[in-house]
């Protein structure tokens, strides 16, 4: 009887079992079969239902709504627009609908299972597949952002002084923004994920408040009170500099300490008004005498650390104290090679050899050129065994130095430019080294025949000059000092370096130059130009032929040579050129 009721409780729940597991079963093979190769319900595509629908039908209703693409998007903040460039952007619908179809059926059963079950209870709205270029929209960003940022400003404390009397006044801090990036091309993506056919949207902004507390401000505001009215002398032999009260307070830090930054900036704007180069005497040499043309300077150089630290422990003992403090600047000098008073020990005893060029034809502009750089390197002394560079004696050619703006060759064209001219001086001073007898380290020929240099002399004994490409360089090896002294006849245009010293019997012997491979020169050029009245023809450079030349360079002393060089050129062929009036 027992194992009858047992029987019959197994059968009952046997029958329960499948009940519970064959109906979810066949429920689900119904919901797989009814939805065959068609769209879940519950889901849609940018709030449009796709339920029931099969691939070609949604592959239609998507791209029925990317007819829609946007336009163009647009970044606002406040007035200000910040297009976005979409050359690169597209939409993929048949990517956007292969995203569709795997809901429920792109894993394991169970899994599917749980997601058609999750499909049921909640609605899945799609968005639409695209494509675009992530770096130029990051880059985008990036560039708004920059535009957008505002570093927020910690509240100021100022010296003010009204009718006579000072005081110390609080300016506010200010808030500062940047842009929330991560949020923005969040919302650029959400935006086009949904066609529209134009997008505003506001640019999310991080708001960055000062981290100076109120408390901090009264602090400091004290401390400025107490330093009213002093100050810190800062002396160097018999010069004195002041740092006023303004400037005192201006170190403060909010932290009740000094900013150390910006006693380090201040120290770097001293260092300008401080430091100088050392500057060698100048000579000139007149009536077989060496005189002082311009004294010797000594060097100064502020030791930038040291100042620091000791005028942070001055503003220490002043906040301390309260009583007047001075400082001794700390700096290193630095002696001149060559002192004023090494006027009549410098062996400069007579001319060893003089160079000379021609500058007929000049316009006004190259002329002040040729002075001024001309100038600079008169009275300069070569040290013994020094190599000399023009453009380190030169220095910086620019309208900044002096310099007008003469036509010069760049490019193959006749053009403005700062220091037109200053060829003329590297080629006299080449001819005056090589006169004197002395090695010459670095040359280089113009690229083209000049006519300046040939007026006098052949083709071939020019050296031009551009820092840092080109420079002109030649040693003293004579033992004693040699005096470079500039003269300008104006009137018989021609530049002249006589370089003085010690002759030491050596004989100098320059073959003249050989020419070979000559090309005639292309035709006339005329150039349209502007500041000249029209009708007005003007030349400004000779038509040259091309050619090779060199010539034999050759020193010896005591019948044995020296040294010995032949110097070659190649020039290529070069046209007229003529400014044509174009004015009014």
């Amino acid at each position: 009887m027992i194992s009858k009721i047992i029987l019959e409780n197994k059968r009952i729940l046997v029958f329960w079992g499948i009940i519970v597991i064959g109906l979810p079963f066949s429920t689900t093979l119904a919901y797989y079969l009814a939805f065959n190769q068609r769209v879940y319900p519950q889901v849609s595509v940018c709030g449009i239902p796709l339920t029931g629908k099969t691939k070609k039908e949604t592959l239609l209703v998507v791209e029925n709504l990317i007819k829609e693409a946007p336009l163009k998007i647009t970044l606002t903040s406040g007035v200000q627009n910040y297009p976005v460039d979409l050359s690169s952007f597209k939409y993929e619908p048949q990517n956007t609908v292969s995203d569709i179809f795997k809901l429920g059926r792109e894993k394991a059963f169970f899994f599917n299972l749980k997601q058609i079950y999750s499909l049921y209870i909640n609605t899945n709205d799609s968005s639409v597949v695209f494509s675009l270029d992530e770096p130029g929209l990051d880059e985008t960003i990036a560039s708004v952002s920059a535009l957008l940022f505002q570093p927020a400003v910690n509240p100021e404390i100022k010296v003010i002084n009204k009718n006579g009397e000072k005081n110390i006044l609080v300016e506010p801090g200010k808030n500062g923004q940047n842009v929330d990036k991560r949020r923005l091309k969040t919302d650029i993506f959400h935006q086009i994920s949904c066609p529209k056919k134009e997008i505003k949207l506001e640019i999310p902004l991080i708001i960055n408040t000062p981290k100076i507390s109120q408390e901090m401000v009264n602090l400091t505001r004290d401390r400025a009170l107490s330093f009213l009215n002093k100050e810190i002398l800062l002396h160097l032999d018999d010069q004195n500099w002041q740092i006023n009260d303004d400037e005192i307070i201006s170190f403060l830090s909010f932290d009740g300490s000094f900013d150390r930054n910006k006693i380090a900036q201040y120290t770097k704007n001293f260092t300008q008004t401080i430091n100088l180069l050392p500057e060698n005497a100048t000579f000139q040499f007149e009536n077989n005498i060496v005189t002082v043309f311009k004294p010797s300077r000594e060097g100064i150089s502020l030791q930038e650390t040291q100042f620091t630290d000791e005028l942070t422990n001055k503003l220490q003992q002043l906040e301390k104290n309260g009583q007047k403090q001075e400082m001794a600047i700390p700096a290193v000098k630095t002696p001149a090679k060559i002192s004023t008073s090494d006027a009549n020990s410098l062996g400069i005893k007579e001319l060893i050899g003089k160079g000379t060029s021609l500058f007929y034809g000049s316009i006004s502009e190259r002329i002040h050129n040729l002075q001024l750089a001309s100038l600079k390197l008169n009275g300069i002394l070569i040290g013994p065994d020094e190599v000399f560079s023009f453009n380190q004696a030169l220095g910086d050619v620019s309208a900044d130095t002096g310099f007008k703006q003469a036509y010069i060759i760049k490019e193959g064209r006749t053009v403005l430019g700062d220091g037109g001219g200053v060829c003329q001086v590297s080629t006299t001073l080449f001819r005056a080294a090589l006169n004197s007898g002395l090695p010459i380290i670095e040359r280089h020929a113009h690229a083209y025949r000049v006519h300046y240099y040939e007026d006098d002399l052949g083709p071939g004994f020019d050296a031009t000059v551009f820092d840092p490409s080109a420079d002109l360089k030649f040693k003293n090896d004579t033992g004693d000092f040699i005096l470079i002294q500039t003269d300008i006849d104006l009137k018989k245009k021609q530049l002249t370096f006589d370089l003085y010293g010690t002759k030491d019997g050596r004989q100098v012997e320059i073959s003249k130059a050989r020419v070979w491979d000559k090309q005639p020169p292309p035709p006339d050029l005329y150039q349209d130009d502007p500041t000249l009245p029209a009708g007005t023809i003007k030349q400004i450079d000779w038509k040259a032929w091309g050619s090779k030349t060199a010539f034999d360079y050759k020193v010896s002393k005591d019948s044995e040579i020296i040294f010995e060089k032949t110097f070659t050129s190649i020039y290529r062929p070069w046209q007229a050129v003529y400014l044509r009036g174009a004015g009014g």
